[in-house]
């Protein structure tokens, strides 16, 4: 098929930087190179920009029904302590972090149902092809995604620097990581010279990685400051779940609460 001669040059989309929401046909266009907007889109049938950005559009539209379904499960349990962060991570069977594309209806959405637990905001339903989507949610899942081909939202520059930014913030994490090992292992070694003889303890075969997240947690968290008999120095749960994720990237919401759980010496309720 004759190429289309209106692609054979780089279409100037920047009068689109003005604009802050779009629909995901929109979306998928400009990040196919495509300006929406031209009357010359409909001879695009059947060529591979098309197919290009047919392929895009679906998965925005994959990644937003999945954000829909995970927006029911983060309201299940306790969604006052819930916010949605872009790209808006879950895992997939193999334990693989997948990004979600949530629509700015399903943002305002979750967010009126965490203030009012009204639960006519979880029974909404969504048309795919009108809903509205943020420029910064469209640039976060592109990066997330690591589409290098993207036309708009992410440039190759803007790609390369957050390649740099995260290599960067793994080093940082990589470092405290090492502290809190060096910094857990004297605090250990302290134990082990103070202990008395009548001093019961707990040994295990096997130290894991969650282990030595729990004893982490204890000395962060348990410290000087902690009373046993005030209940006003108990930890938050929320804090200590942001802090091992922030921590620990990857690690699941559902591992962090379980760490915190086995760590606090004290019962939290149901």
């Amino acid at each position: 098929m004759a190429r289309i001669p209106f692609l054979e040059q780089t279409i100037d989309l920047s009068h689109y930087d003005l604009i802050d929401t779009f629909t995901a046909l929109e979306a998928a266009c400009l990040i196919a190179g495509i300006d929406p907007n031209r009357q010359e889109v409909v001879e695009l049938y059947g060529s591979p920009e098309f197919a290009r950005m047919t392929v895009i559009e679906e998965a925005i539209k994959r990644d937003n029904e999945s954000a829909g379904m995970d927006l029911l499960f983060m309201c299940g349990d306790d969604p006052a302590s819930e916010i949605i962060y872009p790209p808006w991570y879950s895992t997939d069977s193999d334990g693989e972090l997948i990004p979600r594309l949530p629509s700015i209806e399903q943002i305002n959405d979750f967010q009126a149902y965490k203030h009012t637990k009204n639960e006519k905001y979880l029974q909404r339903s969504y048309n795919f092809h009108s809903q509205k989507f943020g420029r910064k949610e469209l640039t976060d899942w592109i990066s997330a995604k690591g589409y290098a081909q993207a036309r708009y939202f992410v440039s190759a520059i803007t790609a390369r620097d957050n390649a740099a930014n995260a290599q960067s913030e793994a080093s940082r994490l990589q470092s405290e990581n090492a502290q809190l090992r060096a910094k857990l292992e004297q605090a250990q070694a302290g134990q082990r010279a103070t202990q008395q003889p009548q001093a019961i303890g707990l040994s295990f075969r096997h130290e894991t990685e969650l282990l030595k997240l729990v004893a982490a947690v204890q000395d962060r968290y348990l410290g000087d400051n902690y009373d046993p008999g005030d209940t006003d120095t108990r930890p938050r749960k929320e804090d200590v779940v942001e802090w091992l994720m922030v921590q620990c990237p990857g690690l699941s919401r559902v591992s962090a609460e379980a760490i915190d759980r086995v760590a606090m010496p004290f019962s939290r309720g149901k």
